[in-house]
């Protein structure tokens, strides 16, 4: 259900974009054109076959921007939103739904979740539009710079990154509001709505006296990771002419923590990623592969699994036999779904990779950045993606979808589910290492 919805709005965003009012000529969009902004726009991600600002009309733009909508939140999220406010009564089928989509451990908190995940965006979104209304209106007056304004705080809150400007947000480096209010909205979408939900009920409603383990991970490894990014980007890039190294230090700083949030997921630029010296390039590799939170707006294997692995992976050197985590001793099925999903997510990178770095004449490096900015629906590329055959872009296409549901679900479908274990083995060791 989780696939097939999506592929239906894909489906229906492909038609809707290939029609003449979608396109600023008034002439049919190619089909190929289409369904890639398409599954693009729904699955988060931000990877263009062409120029959105300028080959997109109004309308065409305002379809892009339903879909990032629909596509962030999750299309059974709105409709179960749709569904309690009527008063019905929520299907099986549609709670297990959402709670795959949210990566939620039960249906328990379901409605809460959903209403909070609503709420969040609304709010938020509406906040950092209203703010970042005078910079946008300043450039291309108020009725563009409304558009501008709304259009940009939606795709920052979904992680995104899209742009309604051709060289997404180079031309506003120097600008303090826009370059702290996208990246602080690209942080709360990705942090997950379940962090959300845990932060209302603990300081604001007052319902609990912590926070949930899986909220501290998130928040501890968010901070972690903003910070560790942000120094490597400014060690690596400060001088590099053609990125940092040009301007005042208020704008180098402003771009470093671009640098530093939005390649976990959210897929907007400040600098040309074609041109970032060897060590940005792999901090930015390894920030896509991480990627955002669970129940949130963006992809990536999560923060949460590479903090449950290299926990895990350390204790392996330390020779203890159990994980601990913050005095909570996790169980092992999280261990096993935290390094099954590394593991797949890595083979079926290194599978596409291959299979494009072979059809097409770029480097692996070229192809690599492209393929994990697909599968972590970050957006970012290094400028190849438009001059990909189509065999490359449909493949391109399969990993932002397996991304946005998550490659588990995706290989859920591929090899379907096994019967339940009605026989019991005797246990023998396995060497390893």
């Amino acid at each position: 259900m989780l696939v097939g919805g999506y592929a239906a709005i894909i489906a229906l965003g492909t038609l809707l974009l290939a029609l003449p009012v979608s396109a600023a000529s008034g002439e049919w969009s190619p089909l190929g054109t289409a369904f890639f902004t398409a599954t693009s726009a729904v699955c988060v991600t931000g990877l263009i076959v062409v120029d959105t600002a300028t080959y997109f009309s109004a309308f065409g733009k305002s379809v892009i921007l339903l879909l990032i909508q629909i596509g962030g939140l999750g299309y059974a999220t709105a409709y179960i939103f749709i569904v309690i406010l009527l008063g019905r009564k929520l299907s099986s089928g549609a709670q297990q739904t959402v709670k795959t989509g949210f990566n939620l451990p039960s249906v328990g908190r379901l409605r809460q979740v959903v209403l909070m995940a609503v709420t969040v965006t609304v709010v938020f979104e509406l906040l950092g539009f209203l703010v970042m209304l005078p910079s946008f209106a300043a450039r291309r007056g108020i009725g563009a710079g409304f558009f501008d304004s709304l259009f940009q705080a939606v795709s920052s809150f979904n992680n995104a990154g899209f742009s309604t400007y051709s060289d997404s947000l180079a031309s506003f480096s120097n600008d303090p509001l826009v370059g702290i209010i996208m990246p602080a909205l690209t942080i709360l979408g990705g942090i997950g709505f379940i962090v959300l939900v845990d932060l209302w009920d603990r300081f604001v409603a007052r319902k609990r006296h912590g926070l949930s383990l899986h909220s501290i991970v998130v928040l501890r490894a968010t901070a972690w990771l903003l910070a560790a990014s942000f120094l490597l980007v400014l060690f690596f890039e400060w001088n590099n002419p053609a990125t940092l190294g040009a301007g005042p230090p208020g704008e180098r700083l402003l771009k470093a923590l671009g640098m530093a949030v939005f390649p976990r997921t959210c897929g907007f630029s400040a600098v040309d990623y074609a041109v970032i010296t060897p060590g940005a390039y792999l901090v930015t590799l390894l920030l896509m592969v991480i990627g955002a939170s669970p129940g949130g707006t963006g992809g990536g294997v999560k923060t949460t699994t590479s903090f449950i692995v290299s926990l895990a992976t350390l204790n392996v050197f330390r020779r203890r036999t159990s994980t601990v985590l913050y005095h909570r001793k996790l169980p092992a099925g999280v261990l096993l779904n935290a390094y099954a999903l590394i593991t797949v997510w890595f083979a079926t990178l290194a599978a596409v990779t291959v299979i494009i770095a072979h059809i097409e004449p770029f480097s692996v490096h070229e192809v690599m950045f492209e393929t994990v900015s697909a599968l972590g629906t970050v957006g970012l590329s290094q400028g190849i993606t438009a001059q990909l055959s189509a065999a490359s872009k449909v493949m391109l296409c399969l990993l932002m979808v397996a991304g946005r549901v998550g490659p588990i679900t995706a290989g859920s479908i591929a090899f379907g589910q096994a019967e339940p274990d009605t026989v019991h083995y005797p246990v023998e060791d396995v060497l390893v290492g």
